[in-house]
């Protein structure tokens, strides 16, 4: 069974934590640490998305999406990267 948690908050963004993402249903929302409003005033749609997990170093973010389907659509991981902000 498959356990979906919704809301997760997880800081990040590179070494200063300028940034912090929330993941709700289908979605994942980046905000600014200094004002906590959201980048770019929208967010990261992602159909199915599970969970998500920040670099380490930069303002990259991870996310995960399971099979579905019973195995017609397989499960994958992708990457976003927001360039303005590695300046």
């Amino acid at each position: 069974m498959l356990t979906i948690f919704l809301h997760v908050r997880r800081w990040g963004g590179g070494k200063d934590d300028k940034y912090f993402a929330r993941l709700g249903k289908n979605i994942i929302s980046v905000y600014e640490t200094n004002t906590f409003s959201l980048l770019d005033k929208k967010s990261l749609k992602v159909e199915n998305v599970v969970d998500f997990s920040w670099s380490p170093t930069d303002p990259i973010i991870s996310l995960f999406v399971p099979e579905m389907g019973g195995g017609n659509q397989p499960a994958r991981v992708s990457i976003n990267l927001w360039n303005r902000y590695l300046l």
